[in-house]
């Protein structure tokens, strides 16, 4: 699907709605302009800025959307203003969770999707995909994917996977094959053979991702890096520690304990 429309006809109102029992993609008024273009066996729907389509649980917002009536295919995607910034990238909810991305290819037939550089969260982290497949269960398969804790559009670490999969049913997690660890763009030699993201309690024992930087007297640096232990409902210890490269270094045990109503209190 392309996005210009040559030999075209304006037109103000163009809207997709459900026919009788058949369940249609529904798109609202864009903002700009609807352009349809029947023309050399074409039947294309172009819609710019700020543009809704519906279709069920699913819900999809773009800056420009293209609509191809015979495969019922619709590719969105943002554009770029004078300074070459993205704006109106597609955003999609679907059962509660939301998606964000460079741009998508959604087959309302198939609920098939071919998604370009998506950004979604997973339970406390983020998942960072450059090219994934949606399928019809809902399952997505990415290749060189990102999970992060890092809230950035570029993350200053992450679990860099070289694939996954996140699967919904009976409960939403991914799984993934060889990964390792990558700080401030540089690959360390961290791996794990594979893994999961499974559905997270509210207290977690885990690792601690450390911040890096130099100091003038001591060096480049990581700070804080290290391990979370849940000992009970009532008590958690953290162990920490800092290194840097001129040869300082340091140890940080913290703890914290807490009863509801009764007493708390934490030692360091």
């Amino acid at each position: 699907i392309t996005a210009a429309a040559p030999d075209s006809l304006q037109v103000k109102d163009t809207v997709l709605r459900p026919t009788g029992m058949l369940q249609m993609p529904a798109f609202s008024q864009a903002r700009d302009s609807i352009i349809e273009d029947f023309s050399d066996g074409r039947k294309m729907l172009y819609y710019y800025g700020d543009v809704k389509v519906t279709y069920g649980s699913m819900s999809l917002t773009a800056a420009y959307m293209a609509y191809d009536v015979d495969s019922k295919a619709v590719f969105a995607s943002g554009l770029r203003d004078s300074t070459g910034k993205w704006e109106g990238k597609p955003e999609m909810q679907d059962n509660g969770k939301s998606y964000v991305m460079e741009s998508i290819l959604y087959n309302f037939e198939t609920n098939k999707m071919r998604i370009w550089n998506m950004i979604t969260q997973e339970e406390e982290g983020f998942l960072h995909g450059e090219n994934m497949k949606m399928m019809p269960d809902k399952s997505i398969n990415i290749k060189q994917g990102k999970y992060t804790v890092c809230d950035l559009e570029h993350p200053h670490y992450y679990l860099q996977m070289t694939v996954d999969k996140t699967v919904t049913d009976p409960e939403q997690r991914t799984v993934f094959g060889p990964a390792y660890l990558v700080l401030g763009d540089v690959p360390l030699p961290l791996g794990l053979p594979f893994g999961f993201v499974p559905k997270r309690p509210d207290r977690a024992s885990g690792l601690l991702f450390p911040s890096y930087g130099e100091e003038v007297k001591r060096g480049f640096y990581l700070k804080d890096l290290g391990y979370y232990f849940v000992l009970g409902d009532y008590f958690d210890l953290a162990v920490t520690g800092d290194i840097y490269t001129l040869g300082s270094w340091a140890l940080e045990l913290n703890s914290r304990y807490k009863v509801r109503y009764k007493y708390n209190g934490n030692f360091a």
